[in-house]
């Protein structure tokens, strides 16, 4: 059994530092820091290394702001849970403790200086909490209530953001793939589960000057030899298959090229992507690059000599072209590739969440500006209206409360 006293002494060593450190995690302070930290790691991610993303050095940092946001969320929801309108009790330095500070004396009672004090800030919006100190008669008055909700919200959405975004860095799953009509592509997803990615056709569209219009690639996805979804996908039209999507992302081509002796025998053979120099007579340095495929079906190509363009030209495939008397070159079928990418992200539900919430909270801190104050009446020496306020916008509304002229004319009358 453990000693009792052992463990008060445990605790009296130990609360004390653990519960400073939460505190130094949960300062405003901290939490800035912490995002301009991440701020400047995810521009040199972006510029330098790529792969900071899924080191301690940015995992940490995201971690750490990812508790200071938890930690702000859970004090200000119990801060807004336990008083909906705001703090009902006085300032801890009382009223005069206020940035914006007005005393008045009124001739009138305290009843009707509260009475008429209530129906002025009513009637500009604001909402009313009968004070809790026994003392002083008065009230506590807010307006614009919903601010502190969307500062909240705004903690809320920031933290599923990165969370989410750091959570996606680790358990995203991208592939870039090029597939010609009738290729597969196996893929081994979350939990393990493999599916079949087919491409059954893939078509390129093009204007009327010859300039591309649009790549459809019709493809499927299987599973077991079960076709479990197929779509054709363009450009903005990706296949969305349980969070699992493919975007249609660029389109290649690739041409069998033979080399050719004098007698016409067929000698060397590549599988050329466009763009690529296939060396045919490397004593003459002679070399040939396929450069694309016009609509009309023609390989567009140049010819180099010793490293220099040497002359350009359009052939028919299957056509042979003679180089020299002893070389020539001929193109095979094109074959089209279907530039596909593949992606999953778990995190995207959360971001999506996240950004809601964080318009909803900027709209709500932003356009509904809180300002509240304090208003007691004492009677111990004549009738003193005491008014303060921590938000400046509040001076210009004490000051047009203007109790002290309107209950001298009211008494007058």
């Amino acid at each position: 059994m453990v000693n009792p006293s052992l463990l008060t002494a445990m605790k009296e060593i130990l609360l004390p530092p653990a519960v400073k450190c939460l505190r130094t995690v949960a300062a405003m302070e901290t939490g800035f820091a912490l995002l301009f930290l991440l701020i400047g790691l995810s521009v040199a991610g972006a510029l330098l290394r790529p792969h900071l993303y899924h080191t301690l050095w940015f995992s940490l940092p995201a971690g750490l702001l990812c508790l200071n946001l938890a930690l702000n969320s859970w004090r200000q929801f119990c801060s807004l849970f336990k008083a909906p309108f705001g703090v009902s009790l006085l300032p801890p330095g009382g009223i005069e403790s206020c940035p914006v500070y007005r005393c008045l004396p009124v001739p009138t009672g305290e009843k009707k200086t509260l009475s008429l004090a209530a129906s002025r800030l009513k009637s500009q919006g604001f909402r009313l909490q009968p004070l809790a100190e026994r003392q002083e008669s008065g009230f506590y008055a807010v307006k614009g209530w919903p601010a502190p909700w969307g500062t909240l919200a705004v903690h809320i959405a920031l933290l599923l953001i990165i969370s989410g975004a750091a959570y996606g860095r680790q358990h995203e799953f991208t592939v870039n793939t090029f597939l010609p009509a009738g290729g597969i592509y196996e893929l081994n997803t979350a939990g393990n589960t493999r599916l079949t990615l087919r491409l059954h056709n893939f078509i390129t569209r093009y204007y009327r000057d010859g300039t591309f219009s649009d790549w459809i690639s019709d493809v499927s996805l299987e599973q077991n030899g079960h076709e479990l979804v197929r779509q054709k996908v363009k450009v903005n039209e990706p296949l969305n298959y349980k969070g699992l999507k493919i975007y249609q992302m660029s389109y290649s081509n690739r041409i069998r090229t033979q080399v050719l002796t004098s007698s016409g025998a067929a000698g060397r053979e590549a599988l050329l992507k466009e763009g690529d120099i296939l060396t045919v007579d490397e004593p003459a340095g002679l070399a040939i690059q396929p450069v694309g495929v016009t609509p009309q079906g023609r390989i567009f190509y140049w010819v180099y000599h010793q490293g220099q363009p040497f002359c350009q030209g359009t052939i028919s495939p299957e056509k042979p072209l003679s180089l020299t008397s002893r070389v020539s070159v001929r193109f095979g079928p094109v074959i089209p590739f279907s530039g596909l990418y593949i992606k999953r992200d778990p995190a995207v539900p959360w971001l999506g969440i996240g950004f809601v919430l964080l318009t909803a909270g900027l709209f709500l801190s932003l356009y509904s500006r809180r300002v509240s104050l304090w208003l007691t009446v004492t009677t111990s020496q004549g009738t003193l209206v005491r008014l303060g306020s921590w938000n400046g916008e509040a001076a210009a509304i004490l000051d047009n409360l203007r109790l002290d002229s309107t209950l001298s004319r009211k008494q007058g009358e």
